[in-house]
Order: C-alpha cells, then structure tokens, then sequence
C-alpha cells in the first residue's frame, strides 16, 4: 500500500512539473530564440560608439564618458559571460545605455550590485524591446567588469556602513 501511494503522489508531482513548464512556455515570444540572437548579436557588437549614441543615465553614481576610457568598457561588456549568480540583485548604482530610435530597441543596464546573500558585484543586462514590450533579456558578469567599475566608481563599492565590498560572483 505504501508503496502504491508513493507512485501516485509521484505522479501527481509529474503532472505539475509538466504542467508548469507547458504554462511557462506558453508565456514565451513566439520568435524567442530568434530575439535571444540578436541579442547576443548586440552583445558581441558593443563599441564606445554605439554606447555614446544611447541614451545615457547614471543613478548613485557619477559616469562622465569624457572622463572614462570608454572603449576599454566596450570590451569588457563585450567579454563578459552569461550569468545567473546573483539572486535578487540589489543595485547600489546603475549606469543605463538605451538606444530609443524606434519602437524596437535594446538596453543595456550597468549595475553595481548585493544580493541576499550580501555578495557584492557588478553585472550588466541586456534588453531586448519590440514595439516597446521586452521580449528577451540576459545577465552577464565578469572579473574584468568588476574591476573596472571599481577603479572608475569606488565611491559605489562602499557600503552604508563605511566598509568597503568584495565581488564574489561565480564564473
């Protein structure tokens, strides 16, 4: 009998499992992974000009491009791997690149960053719009972004209690 209940409840868990996933799919662009490339195909493209033509926002934080070697985070952006290390990031400081010609546009979202788990780091989105509804989105990290931010903007690695972060983003 036990055993015959362990089966059941078994299957019931497969049913929901499969049933979830069906429902989450659903919810996904028809043209998913069509998005998720150019996506990727702006990532792999990201110069100093195409982020100097965005529409540029900084919040906490004080980005002067005339100051910055630009072209240095480009490469960095562009280098950087897909990560999903950090749960519920919550940023300290952000940097918005937005290229806002068309209803179809993309942005690209700096953030200095802690998670529940108060690992600190710096990550960057990317986000994909048609006809201004986001349709794919992705997060990337590195060591080298990191390092890079934290050379340009120390004042964002401090925390509210005087003491300085460390990153600790898996690679």
């Amino acid at each position: 009998m036990p055993l015959k209940n362990f089966l059941t409840l078994l299957l019931c868990v497969a049913v929901i499992c499969l049933l979830t996933f069906l429902m989450a799919k659903s919810h996904e662009p028809k043209n998913y992974n069509e998005y998720m490339s150019e996506l990727n195909q702006i990532k792999n493209t990201i110069t100093k000009e195409l982020l100097l033509n965005c529409k540029i926002e900084a919040r906490n934080c004080d980005f002067d491009p005339d100051k910055l070697n630009i072209d240095e985070l480009a490469k960095y952006l562009r280098e950087a791997e897909c990560t999903s290390a950090l749960n519920h990031p919550e940023p300290h400081g952000s940097i918005y690149f937005t290229e806002t010609k068309t209803e179809n546009y993309f942005k690209i979202r700096i953030e200095f960053c802690s998670t529940w788990e108060e690992k600190i780091g710096v990550v960057y989105y990317i986000d994909l719009y048609k006809n201004n509804k986001r349709v794919a989105h992705e997060i990337f990290a590195s060591p080298e972004l990191s390092s890079w931010c934290k050379e340009n903007f120390p004042a964002v690695f401090i925390t509210k209690w005087g003491k300085k972060c460390f990153t600790r983003i898996k690679f």
